[in-house]
């Protein structure tokens, strides 16, 4: 278990994995439905609705504060770029099993 949010800008990266892990849920849901079946259309909107709101906290929240940091932003996202590879390599030999 996570020590508790004490900060701002943890409250912030915690809102994004949540905000990350719903709209990966809606996406699946989504996925196994067939267009026209109910409720499909109000999904869709509402995915719509997670992202649009998403994208702009980040970009006006959360991209200038780390812009603003030290952080070596170039080498950060090859480390991230990394990682998402070997998460799916992993996730596709758990496919395969």
């Amino acid at each position: 278990m996570r020590a508790p949010v004490t900060s701002p800008n943890a409250v912030n990266i915690d809102e994004a994995v949540v905000e990350h892990a719903t709209v990966k849920n809606l996406i699946g849901e989504i996925e196994a439905m067939e267009v026209g079946e109910e409720l499909y259309d109000a999904k869709m909107r509402v995915l719509g609705e997670m992202v649009k709101h998403h994208i702009k906290e980040e970009e006006h929240e959360i991209f200038p504060k780390a812009k603003k940091s030290k952080i070596d932003l170039q080498a950060l996202g090859e480390q991230l770029a990394q990682r998402k590879m070997e998460l799916k390599n992993v996730m596709i030999g758990l496919v395969s099993l």
